[in-house]
Order: structure tokens, then sequence, then C-alpha cells
């Protein structure tokens, strides 16, 4: 019998635990729900904690799943108008954003005191912004590679907790918790 790696105990539970409460409770709608979140982080001294994992399954036959993590302060961002050349202007509701360090899997800390690998090396990160807006728009921006964009489609909320699939092939769910926080003061 074939023994599973750390990681793929890991990212079995985790995976098992993630779509099980995709289905738990009442979802509500996302707009609604980052609209509060995006409320919140407009107050003074005001900002939300994001919490991100993702899972996603063997790309093939020789690669493992992989899992990634990440944290992150979003700030508030208010709305605008941005105008191009000529007539044409958008508006741009209000959002949070920020940025954090994505950990993954399949990156392994090797210390010699370290029996076995240890994976989610802190020591090889990539950069990531998240935002998300009050009607229910979510994206993430890879700063590591180039800025490149993915948006989150149909997301489910309830609970405080973001939970969607991004398209394939590979398909890759995505879970954020969203916590309100107050800036505390220094003293």
């Amino acid at each position: 019998m074939r023994r599973l790696s750390w990681s793929s105990r890991f990212l079995s539970v985790t995976t098992f635990l993630l779509l099980g409460s995709l289905g738990a409770a009442r979802a509500e709608s996302c707009a609604e729900m980052l609209d509060s979140v995006v409320d919140w982080a407009s107050a003074p001294r005001h900002y939300v904690a994001a919490t991100m994992v993702t899972i996603r399954a063997s790309v093939d036959s020789w690669s493992e799943p992989l899992a990634s993590y990440a944290t992150m302060q979003l700030r508030y961002r208010g709305p605008r108008r941005i105008c191009f050349p000529g007539p044409d202007c958008r508006f741009v509701p209000a959002y949070v954003s920020g940025d954090g360090d994505q950990l993954f899997s399949d990156r392994d800390l090797c210390l010699p005191s370290t029996e076995p690998v240890q994976p989610f090396s802190a020591k090889s990160p990539d950069r990531l912004r998240l935002s998300a807006d009050a009607t229910g728009v979510v994206w993430f921006t890879l700063l590591s590679w180039n800025n490149a964009q993915l948006m989150l489609r149909n997301p489910r909320c309830e609970n405080g907790t973001l939970s969607a699939f991004t398209g394939g092939p590979p398909s890759m769910l995505v879970q954020v918790i969203f916590e309100s926080r107050i800036v505390q003061p220094q003293g």
C-alpha cells in the first residue's frame, strides 16, 4: 500500500472539509456580504483580515495535488470615475484590497534538523493582491507573475467565507475568510 506524503494527507483532509462546507449553510449573496466587508473597511482605523487557501487537483498522472495559503490586510479604496481618451468614462465602485505572501505545498523547506521535509516554505513565496468590490466581484493580481489577473466567477458566500472554483483546466478551489478588525492604537 502506498503511503501518502504529509502534503497529500493535508490536501485530502482539507479538500474534504472545504467541499463539505460549500453546501453546509444557507448561502448569502456575495454582493451582500462583500458590500458589508467594504462598508466595514471604510470606517477610520478599520480593515479586513483575509485568509485564503487554494486547492488544485493533480494536473496529470505524475504531478501532486497543490495547495496554497495566504493572509492579507484588506484596506478600503473609495469609488472613483475613470475616463479614457474621448467621452469614454466608467465608474469603479468602492472596494477593499491588500497584498500578501502566498505559500505553496510544493515549495519545501529543507533544514538539516527537519525530517521529513516541510511544505509551505516561507522562503519562496509569491506575492499576491486580493481585491473585492461591493458588487460581489473578486479578483487576484499575481504580483510575482507580471501582474496577471484571475477573476473568480460565480462565488458562493456564507458566514464571512467566500468559495469559488476557477476555470480550468486545471480547476482550482479558492476559499477566502473575511474577518473585521480595528487597528489598535500604538502605546
